[in-house]
C-alpha cells in the first residue's frame, strides 16, 4: 500500500539535499542522501508508489540541479502534481524538473 511522505512549507533545496552532498552529480549517490536532515529515514524507507507531498514553496532556495536529481532517484518521484489553489481538489501536472 502506498504511503504519503508529507513535508511542510518552504522545504528548500538544502533540505532536500544538503550542500555537503553536492560534491557529485551521480543521481544514485544523491538519492541516498535525499531529505537526510528533514526526514532521515526517507531514502531508506520510500518505496515504489509512495507519494511526496510538499507545502507552499517546496523546492525553494538555490537553483542547483542536485535536488531534483536526488528526488528522481527515489521510487516516489513521478509524476509530480501541484495543487491549483489552497483547498482545491484539482491539480496541474508540473512541467518542471521536479517530475
Amino acid at each position: 500500500m502506498a504511503r504519503v511522505f508529507k513535508f511542510g512549507d518552504a522545504i528548500s533545496t538544502d533540505a532536500i539535499i544538503p550542500g555537503r552532498y553536492n560534491v557529485t552529480t551521480d543521481p544514485t549517490a544523491l538519492g541516498k542522501a535525499c531529505f537526510i536532515e528533514a526526514r532521515p529515514d526517507f531514502a531508506g524507507s520510500v518505496q515504489q508508489g509512495d507519494v511526496i507531498v510538499g507545502g507552499r514553496n517546496f523546492g525553494c532556495g538555490s537553483s542547483r540541479e542536485h535536488a531534483p536529481m536526488a528526488i528522481s532517484r527515489r521510487p516516489a518521484s513521478r509524476p509530480w502534481w501541484r495543487a491549483a489553489s489552497p483547498g482545491s481538489s484539482t491539480g496541474t501536472r508540473s512541467t518542471s524538473a521536479w517530475r
